[in-house]
């Protein structure tokens, strides 16, 4: 594929020669991948080296640029070892081009020149689209392996799908010709763990008053199999159920402390099937569920045929017993080969490095003599122990491993990590590894390297007990065979690993995405900054691992964290953090502040911003200025309770939502702004609405109400004078009565219009205010207004409520008074006060059983000199409703009246709370 890349940029250049070289697997070399081009005979100077080494391809990589060298020697005063590291002679000039896929360096393309070249623009866009093309397919080509390898997973689980109904056939089959009882035994637990997903399967004989496990599924915890190995009583409900009833017994949601087994409390099902030989139990086989709580009918039935066909393999191998001796060998060898095979399949399967080395490990015994296996890597001046299998049945011999092994005393392992080739002793040398006196009951071993991607990782040891065992060609191969797919399930796995990480990473922007929107969408609707901040940490921690969020504002001098979301924090952490944090003491807010700028600790450096001695949960953080306008509000910081790496992919996401979030908070003032303005606008409107109201009924009562008591001024003082003409003393002074009633009620009506117009332009001076003081002083007043007049009062208890003590005293005294006013004659006034409670408003109530009114004429009451009843009726200057309606107003509160003619009216006034 490269060579089709080079051959077009040499042709269209002019170039002598040309190379590509791609960055390794493990990203620490550089490997030549093509070149092409006439070198006269001399070696090239581009060649395979490690990555990190300060050549113009590492460097290019490094540097993330391209490089151009146009002159003769400009390479080499750039690069003077060049020439003497690699041999080679540099061209006259050269271009050194880096390929990047996503941002992860995948190579560098190269171009020599026999003569000076200046690089035109159009020669460098030329190039670096190449690169760039190059870098694309080669990812292309990465991305199909992957899907290869995908396809072939798939398959294989097709096949295993396959291979457990094949395995009842096998197992029938076997029945008829095998004789070795374990062999079919395991056959058994294949075909079980093939019929039944999540099962656990263990053959156990029994050693005095124990069973034993002889063989058990490979899924088993470890601390399980160490538990079945040791031996269960025959007391263990589960077993001493089938050796009393010598038939299959199967047990449902299981219980671990029930059925005294130790560690399986993973299961939900289990059964005991006891194998018979001349009517004695010789052995047992136990199976667990993982997957289900119960046992089926047809999975019992299943079960039952494969005991039964366990106890005739049972009694054919009792009686070839002596064939079986003679054929011990021949059986040996098929084991190591279905075991291989085992391996091979589960070292497929698995992905962690460790995990497939104990796999490795576990095959490679069950193939030899008594023994141990150990796993070691090299790290600094020691040999670090990384895997064991097998006890040492030395305590000395296992401290010595588990504190690791000098370097270049271990010539065990050294021998074969430096030669990377294996390493037999058919009997054990005391002095190889300078462990003298602890080696004494070793026998033979085998060391052998493990490759990865073509590196020595580390040396897979074999240790065998007792004296002197020859490894004859059969163990070895099979030795290596096991190393060598070890080595290749390693690869696999790192490989995998990679690709996981890049997965990861691809569904966290998907997450970012997704989560971006949502928050979006959230944002657009809420108007509370605080309320918008926590739904911003909310979408953050949902997308993050275990960890909490704060939002700081800076108030006189000092930090305090006005919105978090997350788990609670330490008591002592948390008051010290209500406390406020100082500015100048904390590095991570005050930078973030002062800058402007995000920043982020992969390890959150210990005692940072708060004392060493508070316990910290934090291991990463994240702060980031919160913007309003061009103004900086506060920092948010994100912290998680694990260390965690900030990707390139969480930094974009972060600054996406706190963009957002700085857009929401400008809208969100902009809104209430425009609320603040309309409610103002509202406001004038309603006091001009009234004050155009109060215009009209002053208008009105200019052109009437004033006008009624002139008249009357001026008709019956014209009809004094005439009484005084005739000397008729008497009706002249009745007459000059009747205009002094007058001139007072003119002067009342001047008064109310005064209050009225007092009302609405008094300063408000609100301060909290207790009702039931309104209430009593205005009983007091309503007294001395009707001294003569008994009252019957029922007043709840009443709260406190904000408004100004003044005006809010004359409403209630205006409503009080009114009630009591306008009573019936014959009837002792009844006078209910109250108030009522709701989400925005309070509201009070005053109810009467007087003369009611025409509910038809409810909406004249608050007007001015609006009445429904007349002056010989009841007096009033038609003003006080008015006047408690312009004072509830300018409190932000409505007024209201209910009532119908003769049954009493309630009027009420609401207060916003």
């Amino acid at each position: 594929m490269f060579r089709v890349v080079l051959a077009p940029a040499l042709d269209a250049l002019g170039a002598l020669a040309g190379a590509i070289l791609l960055v390794n697997s493990a990203g620490d070399r550089l490997d030549l991948a093509a070149a092409q081009g006439n070198t006269q005979g001399q070696p090239s100077l581009w060649q395979e080296g490690v990555l990190d080494d300060i050549l113009p391809a590492s460097d290019a990589l490094r540097r993330h640029q391209s490089l151009f060298f146009e002159h003769p020697g400009d390479l080499v005063q750039a690069y003077p070892d060049l020439e003497a590291r690699t041999g080679g002679v540099a061209a006259v000039a050269t271009a050194v081009l880096p390929m990047f896929l996503d941002e992860q360096p995948l190579g560098a393309l190269i171009l020599d020149f026999k003569e000076p070249h200046q690089f035109t623009p159009k020669e460098i866009r030329f190039l670096r689209t190449l690169a760039a093309q190059s870098a694309t397919a080669l990812g292309r080509t990465q991305l199909l392996a992957d899907l290869q390898r995908q396809v072939k997973e798939r398959t294989q689980h097709l096949q295993a799908n396959v291979h457990a109904s094949d395995a009842f056939i096998a197992f029938t089959e076997a029945i008829g010709t095998e004789t070795d009882f374990l062999q079919l035994a395991r056959q058994a637990m294949t075909l079980l763990r093939g019929r039944f997903p999540g099962i656990s399967t263990a053959y156990y004989t029994p050693d005095g008053d124990l069973w034993k496990a002889q063989l058990w599924s490979e899924d088993m915890a470890p601390s399980l199999v160490q538990g079945i190995t040791a031996g269960l009583p025959g007391s263990t409900p589960l077993i001493r159920q089938a050796l009393e009833t010598r038939t299959l017994v199967c047990i449902g949601a299981w219980n671990s402390a029930q059925q005294e087994i130790a560690h399986s409390e993973s299961y939900g099902a289990g059964a005991a099937y006891p194998l018979l030989i001349d009517g004695d139990i010789q052995s047992l086989l136990l199976i667990g569920l993982k997957d289900a709580q119960k046992w089926t009918e047809p999975d019992q039935a299943l079960v039952r045929a494969v005991g039964r066909s366990l106890n005739l393999a049972l009694e054919r191998a009792a009686q070839v017993e002596r064939q079986a001796r003679q054929s011990a060998e021949l059986d040996a060898r098929n084991r190591a080969l279905e075991n291989f095979a085992e391996l091979t399949r589960d070292l497929s399967l698995e992905t962690d490095p460790y995990i497939l080395i104990q796999l490795a490990q576990t095959v490679a015994l069950t193939l030899l003599p008594e023994g141990y296996a150990l796993y070691f890597e090299p790290q600094g001046d020691r040999w670090v122990l990384r895997g064991q299998t097998g006890d040492l049945r030395s305590e000395g011999l296992q401290a010595a491993a588990d504190r690791g092994l000098p370097y270049h005393e271990a010539k065990n392992l050294l021998i074969p990590y430096e030669s990377r080739q294996p390493y037999y002793q058919d009997q054990y040398a005391k002095d190889t590894d300078n462990l003298d006196g602890l080696v004494a009951h070793l026998g033979a071993s085998a060391t052998l390297p493990v490759l990865v991607n073509g590196q020595v990782r580390g040396v897979f040891a074999v240790v065998l007990f007792g004296k002197v065992r020859y490894w004859s060609r059969p163990d070895q191969a099979v030795l290596e065979s096991v190393v060598y797919s070890l080595g290749l399930a390693v690869e696999r796995a790192i490989t995998a690993a990679q690709l996981q990480t890049r997965t990861d990473e691809a569904e966290r922007r998907v997450q970012a995405l997704e989560a971006f929107a949502v928050l979006t969408a959230g944002l657009n609707v809420e108007q509370d900054p605080f309320s918008l901040i926590l739904q911003a940490q909310e979408v953050v921690l949902g997308l993050l691992p275990s960890g909490r969020a704060g939002y700081w504002e800076l108030e006189a001098g000092l930090w305090f964290q006005r919105v978090s979301a997350g788990g609670p924090l330490p008591s002592a952490l948390q008051a010290f953090i209500d406390a406020g944090l100082p500015v100048g003491r904390t590095t991570s807010l005050d930078h973030a502040w002062r800058t402007g700028e995000p920043i982020y600790y992969d390890r959150y450096p210990t005692g940072q911003d708060v004392a060493p001695a508070l316990e910290q949960p934090a291991q990463s953080t994240a702060l980031l200025p919160v913007w309003e306008g061009d103004q900086i509000r506060g920092v948010m910081d994100f912290t998680t309770y694990t260390p965690y790496v900030w990707q390139a992919a969480d930094r974009a996401m972060l600054t996406s939502v706190i963009q957002s979030l700085k857009l929401a908070l400008e809208r969100a003032r902009g809104i209430q702004v425009l609320a603040e303005r309309t409610a103002q606008l509202e406001q004038s409107h309603n006091d001009l609405s009234v004050a155009n109201q109060e215009l009209e009924a002053f208008g009105y009562s200019a052109s009437h109400d004033l006008r009624t008591p002139v008249r009357h001024v001026k008709g019956f003082v014209t009809m004094a004078l005439r009484a005084l003409e005739q000397n008729d003393i008497t009706k002249a002074v009745r007459h000059l009565g009747i205009v002094a009633e007058a001139a007072d009620r003119m002067n009342a009506m001047i008064d109310a219009l005064l209050a009225l117009s007092q009302a609405g332009r008094a300063e408000l001076n609100v301060r909290p205010v207790a009702l039931s003081m309104l209430v009593h002083q205005a009983q007091q007043d309503v007294r001395l207004e009707f001294p003569q007049q008994l009252v019957e009062w029922q007043v709840e208890d009443l709260p406190t409520v904000v408004a100004d003590p003044v005006l809010l005293q004359e409403v209630v005294t205006n409503l009080i008074s009114n009630a009591v006013k306008y009573h019936h004659k014959e009837q002792l006034p009844r006078i209910r006060i109250w108030t009522e409670q709701g989400e925005q408003e309070t509201a009070l109530f005053v109810q009467d059983n007087g003369v009611g009114f025409d509910p038809h004429y409810a909406d004249k009451l608050f007007g001015a000199f609006q009445r429904l009843h007349t002056q010989q009726e009841f007096i009033g200057t038609g003003i006080g409703l008015a006047t408690v309606r312009r004072i509830v107003t300018r409190h932000g509160g409505r007024v209201w009246a209910e009532g119908r003619l003769g049954e009493g009216a309630t009027f009420g006034f609401s207060l916003p709370r």
